[in-house]
């Protein structure tokens, strides 16, 4: 029970986690830039100013310093993508928020609220010194302007297209020089404020103008700030040494950080006028080609417009449009394409258990079986009725899979989006598979594309990985096979029913489980001290007792396969009551179940179960459907994961077949005898009339 709850909270705190691009995350981005707009202009003007603090201004800061606190523990809540996977672990985005800007965040936070602490203190006369220095304290959150970049790189990522980046671009730069501008000129007024016993470029200022409000000295500051960028000049001069030295810090400033960025911002202009032209001229001479070839107005129409909108979608860097990769060696190259394909291959568990055995091999298939592609919205992986000749990873964006209509189920549209790490058509790479769906690319998507035929003939002559995948390769064309309703749903390119890693592993043969599971021991033996544990599951591995697996995540874990048949008879189950042990019967409530046998499929165990267990009313038995699932929980005495992959399957018993079965009456005495075989709380709520029981082996049939 305790690990049940343990697994209910995990899953009840999973709600709480963000992911990057939901809803949520858009108003807080929106959120984000207002506070930061905020922080951004009214904390130099404050600073320079002096300002007395009013309502409208202690509104804003403490509901600007409001935000920043919420934004620290959303941070903690909000996923993030780690080599084009979306990480949604709590563990691991806190791990990740404290490494980088989480300390960043607290100290300016906590300077924020330092600041309105104080100047609350400050409307007493004697603390107006500490008022001044939380003023001072508050240029941390300048600090901040950092993340108006990540809120605009999400934005532009999220609806901007190819020529809307570049343009947010040139509006970052300007806006970036007007707050440069805005930052650089209350710091003119506040040198001023702050040698205020010399004359100052404030008291040069014409009679009328010097007293005038905030507004005006405001605009004559940022006039000021803008002459020290450009060729312009203005009547406001330094008038003592303290200015003259801001003075020329400002223009040294100006000639070298400001000429640059306004050569930045000339070179995108242009970019953005030759990427104007160069689509113009394809839009040119799409017209043309349409209008020579006599194309229907409907149908150009049509063209035209799907033409213009992928025009606009941003599609990744690929390979071939990197011309100074042709440079690099060979062994850079491959070391390159191992830390590209390397995480994305072994989140399959036969990659890994690949890499484990021959780390060379998984060299070799990453320079020479995968590549890497990248698809525009709206391109094809591959079109249903193809004949699959490779396997697909995402690696980065989105693919939309929608299934054959013949193949889909009541229950089910057969149309999903694929995240990042999604595998497809994994079957392509065991069995001659076509395609039963079509794929394309959401957005601008990356994929890895293993290619069977080179892949096969990489691990062909290999002494160990060969044999093992001869036989799993026979698992996996039998479900493939066999996979039919009632039995199980139909193949799909997104998976093939009964055909999870540690399934199939569970039907091969003794010597490939028990390979697999010393491999998984040696991991194991680094991860967890020497005891009698270890030993006792040591001794399971080579009995063949237990199946010991590494997981996608890299998590050693025991596998255990049932399969069950719940059987009706109208409104009636036949279930399993109790065992007889030693003469005497002890209860055991359950479903009629077996375990997969050696190179024994689900389906084969579920004929096995009815054929033995109920042979005289075999023939009578009809599967109606299936259900799978899978529960996770931690062996308390290995202190492992266990993963108990079940199969139920529903059948229904022919009205004509007659349960000629020995048949016992209950009775008072057998409700409160010892053996407790009616007092488990599971039968308190099961109204029992009749009771059928015949002995196999050591079971109690009822």
């Amino acid at each position: 029970d305790t690990i049940g709850n343990t697994h209910d909270l995990a899953d009840a705190m999973m709600k709480f986690i963000i992911a990057p691009a939901s809803p949520p995350q858009v108003i807080l981005d929106f959120l984000g830039a207002v506070a930061l707009a905020h922080d951004l202009i009214v904390t130099p003007v404050a600073l320079a100013w002096n300002l007395e603090i009013s309502l409208l201004l202690l509104t804003m800061l403490v509901m600007s310093e409001v935000y920043w606190s919420i934004d620290i523990v959303v941070s903690f809540r909000t996923g993030y993508y780690h080599q084009g996977e979306l990480e949604m672990s709590a563990a691991n985005i806190a791990r990740r928020y404290i490494r980088t800007t989480f300390f960043l965040d607290l100290a300016i936070n906590t300077v924020g609220w330092l600041g309105v602490v104080l100047w609350f203190l400050s409307l007493h006369r004697s603390l107006l010194t500490f008022t001044r220095v939380s003023r001072l304290l508050r240029v941390l959150a300048v600090g901040r302007f950092f993340r108006l970049n990540d809120v605009a790189t999400r934005f532009a990522k999220r609806y901007a297209g190819r020529n809307g980046h570049l343009v947010l671009q040139v509006v970052e730069l300007v806006l970036f020089i007007v707050y440069v501008n805005h930052f650089l000129g209350c710091s003119w007024f506040a040198m001023a404020r702050l040698y205020g016993g010399d004359v100052t470029w404030i008291e040069s200022l014409p009679h009328d103008k010097e007293d005038e409000d905030i507004i005006y000295l405001y605009l004559t500051a940022f006039h000021w700030s803008l002459t020290q960028m450009t060729p312009g000049s203005m009547q406001v001069n330094a008038t003592n040494r303290y200015e003259r030295l801001f003075n020329i810090l400002a223009l040294l400033f100006g000639v070298c950080f400001f000429s640059s960025l306004i050569s930045t911002l000339s070179g995108k202009m242009a970019r953005i006028s030759i990427e104007r032209d160069e689509r113009n001229q394809m839009l040119q001479m799409l017209k043309r080609f349409l209008q020579q070839k006599h194309v229907t107005a409907t149908l150009a129409s049509s063209i035209e417009k799907q033409v213009i909108q992928r025009m606009n979608i941003v599609k990744p860097i690929a390979v071939e449009d990197v011309p100074a990769l042709a440079l690099v060696s060979h062994s850079l190259r491959a070391e390159l394409n191992l830390e590209f394909f390397e995480p994305l291959l072994i989140r399959h568990c036969i990659f890994r258990l690949i890499r484990s055995l021959d780390r060379t091999i998984v060299h070799m298939i990453c320079s020479q079986g995968i590549e890497s592609r990248t698809f525009a919205g709206g391109n094809s992986l591959f079109i249903m009725g193809s004949e699959a000749e490779a396997a697909y990873v995402v690696a980065s964006g989105g693919v939309h899979y929608a299934l054959i209509p013949e193949l889909i189920l009541d229950d089910d549209s057969g149309v999903v989006d694929l995240p990042p790490g999604t595998w497809l058509s994994e079957a392509a790479l065991w069995t001659q598979w076509t395609h039963v769906g079509t794929a394309e690319a959401n957005t601008g998507t990356e994929v890895a594309v293993l290619s069977s035929v080179k892949i096969m003939r990489l691990l062909k002559n290999h002494s160990i990985i060969t044999p093992f995948l001869v036989e799993y390769s026979d698992q996996f064309l039998e479900r493939v096979v066999t996979a039919a309703p009632p039995r199980a749903p139909w193949p799909t390119d997104l998976a093939v029913p009964f055909a999870d890693f540690g399934e199939i592993l569970q039907s091969m043969s003794l010597d490939m489980r028990i390979l697999v599971g010393k491999l998984a021991l040696r991991t194991l033996k680094f991860r967890i001290s020497p005891g009698q544990a270890l030993t006792e599951l040591r001794d399971e591995v080579k009995s063949g007792r237990c199946t010991l697996v590494e997981s996608s995540s890299g998590e050693i874990e025991r596998v255990v396969v049932v399969t069950t048949l719940k059987l009706c008879a109208g409104k009636n189950i036949f279930v399993q009551l109790g065992k007889w042990l030693s003469g005497r019967a002890e209860a055991d409530c359950k479903l009629l179940g077996t375990k997969q046998l050696e190179r024994e499929s689900p389906n084969g165990a579920v004929n096995r179960l009815i054929y033995e267990e109920l042979g005289h009313v075999a023939d009578g038995v009809t599967l109606l459907h299936m259900e799978s699932s899978v529960e996770v929980k931690e062996s308390a005495r290995f202190r492992i994961r266990t993963k108990y992959m079940k199969t139920v399957y529903t059948a229904e018993l022919a009205a004509a077949c007659k349960m000629n079965f020995p048949r016992a009456s209950i009775t008072s005495e057998l409700e409160s005898s010892g053996n407790g075989i009616l007092r488990r709380p599971s039968m308190r709520r099961t109204e029992i009339r009749e009771v059928f029981f015949f002995r196999v082996g050591a079971s109690i049939i009822l």
